[in-house]
């Protein structure tokens, strides 16, 4: 079950699937946010540090929607946000890791740059961890129950990905950190 706080004033309407003539159309209007708020923003920072993608090499949209029609080439980072990892049997002996196009991922996508200029509001959880070797971000918005994750690197934070909470047992790990 979600968090019961009131929606914040700061952050703007998820994108709807309903207004959409197809996922493709939410893809690209997603992807165009995206774009607006990470990649060309110079207020998309952390602590005073600039954000970077964590991937910037180009991945075929085919990967995560088989017959979409749109551009055609995507960021990672992008892909990884509006996807969900699952896993697939391969040949029976190993399983393989993939991710799907995820809809309410996609949606969510206008949530990332308030999320990161919002940082200091009261409901907003953050924390470092490490994971890989590497130190990471968790940056948890509890009344959209939505998390950016970042990648701490020298001077700089590299956007990971971002999420939707969707299980009450990740909801409860957030929670261990947050008190």
């Amino acid at each position: 079950m979600a968090i019961n706080l009131p929606y914040p004033a700061w952050a703007p309407e998820k994108l709807d699937r309903a207004y959409f003539d197809s996922d493709e159309a939410l893809i690209d209007k997603a992807y165009e946010v995206f774009c607006q708020d990470t990649l060309y923003n110079s207020l998309f920072s952390f602590r005073g540090k600039q954000i970077f993608l964590a991937e910037v090499q180009k991945e075929n949209t085919n990967s995560i929607l088989p017959n979409y029609k749109g551009s055609i080439q995507k960021e990672r980072t992008f892909h990884h946000i509006i996807s969900e990892e699952i896993k697939k049997e391969r040949d029976r002996r190993r399983l393989g890791r993939e991710r799907d196009f995820e809809i309410v991922r996609c949606e969510s996508v206008p949530w990332i740059l308030p999320i990161m200029l919002n940082v200091k509001d009261q409901f907003t959880c953050i924390y470092d961890y490490q994971k890989n070797g590497e130190t990471r971000v968790n940056i948890w918005s509890r009344p959209l129950d939505y998390v950016v994750v970042l990648i701490k690197r020298g001077s700089v934070y590299l956007l990971l990905t971002a999420y939707n909470v969707l299980y009450s047992s990740k909801r409860n790990d957030l929670e261990k950190h947050c008190h």
